[in-house]
């Protein structure tokens, strides 16, 4: 399995070059698929009782969408089990769960809705990756 961590800079509106008809937007660098940011839960949940969430990328800009995967701290839900990590801002330990599976516009990637943290390394992303190709 490959997973690509670069992406193509072109129209929203034109093909990837090489073509399977996919367009690809992205104006943020950071914006990659293992990036963990931190996202107000008004963008990705309406009902969530809290005001933010980590998220990781799990598949680049796509027709303006980012898809992600947030992460819990109830460590009962079913999927990634993750530790706590204090240099990406993770003070418990949580959970990436498929339940959680979201697609947010890219434009809240920029302009300080999202706080960038950093990259969500392995062996978490190929299980993260693995249980959304699933």
């Amino acid at each position: 399995m490959m997973i690509a961590t670069s992406s193509i800079m072109v129209s929203a509106l034109s093909p990837v070059p090489g073509g399977d008809g996919r367009a690809v937007q992205s104006g943020n660098p950071s914006i990659k698929v293992g990036s963990l940011w931190w996202m107000p839960t008004v963008v990705i949940s309406g009902n969530d009782p809290k005001g933010r969430r980590p998220l990781v990328v799990v598949q680049e800009v796509r027709y303006g969408l980012v898809q992600v995967i947030t992460r819990t701290s109830d460590v009962n839900v079913q999927g990634v089990l993750h530790p706590a990590d204090d240099s990406l801002g993770l003070n418990k330990p949580g959970v990436f769960s498929i339940r959680y599976l979201r697609s947010v516009e890219e434009r809240y990637f920029n302009g300080g809705t999202a706080e960038y943290m950093g990259a969500l390394g392995d062996p978490y992303l190929q299980q993260v990756i693995e249980m959304w190709e699933s």
